[in-house]
């Protein structure tokens, strides 16, 4: 059985009609969408200037001793090596810790003290076969 065109035009046309007439969304019904879309703006907000303060404190506590204990961490140095660099530091009256990581020639001289063996294990650890 099928339909002649006009009455699904007619069946359509009152379907239309009835959605058209539905009432709007207001403001007062839309007030959770409102919300998340807040919701998520202050949670931007704040991991931005979240962000920005750590920036800032970061860059505060550059100093020539956080380099040194920074190089440390990222060559992996146990308790025993940084304070061999540590002596090595103080003879050397070093007025920048981190040189220690860049001049091989500083172990090397403290390498005839009784620790011998343990600044040459330490040398080849940070400059391998440079040491």
């Amino acid at each position: 059985m099928t339909m002649p065109f006009h009455a699904i035009i007619a069946s359509t046309s009152a379907v239309s009609r009835s959605f058209n007439n539905r009432p709007t969304a207001s403001l007062e019904t839309c007030w959770y969408l409102i919300a998340a879309v807040a919701g998520i703006a202050l949670v931007w907000i704040g991991l931005y200037v979240w962000e920005r303060i750590r920036k800032q404190l970061a860059r505060r506590d550059a100093t020539p001793l956080s380099l040194f204990r920074d190089l440390c961490a990222a060559h992996e140095l146990g308790r025993n090596e940084q304070a061999l660099l540590e002596t090595v530091v103080e003879r050397n009256r070093l007025e920048h810790p981190a040189v220690v990581f860049v001049a091989p020639a500083l172990l090397r001289e403290m390498a005839g003290g009784g620790d011998a063996a343990e600044y040459a294990r330490l040398a080849r650890k940070l400059f391998g076969a440079h040491a």
